[in-house]
């Protein structure tokens, strides 16, 4: 992590709930939801927000994959 006195923070990315911003000089995400606020590198960054797309995007698929193959699922 490099080190500035100042971060420039640049927004990518808001909704209702928070935000994201960007220092282009360090490097640096700020992930901002509601009170709490989460300073990571690039790296970090980019393995939370896989994590995230994985649970939410990854069981969509694989149920449009049962669905289109036939397979079903049973509802109660």
């Amino acid at each position: 992590m490099k080190n500035h006195k100042t971060c420039r923070s640049e927004l990518v990315a808001q909704s209702a709930f928070g935000s994201i911003t960007v220092c282009p000089d360090c490097n640096l995400y700020h992930l901002h939801i509601g009170p709490m606020s989460f300073r990571m590198e690039a790296d970090v960054f980019q393995s939370v927000g896989q994590m995230i797309v994985e649970y939410f995007v990854q069981p969509d698929l694989e149920a449009a994959n049962r669905e289109v193959s036939g397979v079903g699922t049973v509802k109660h």
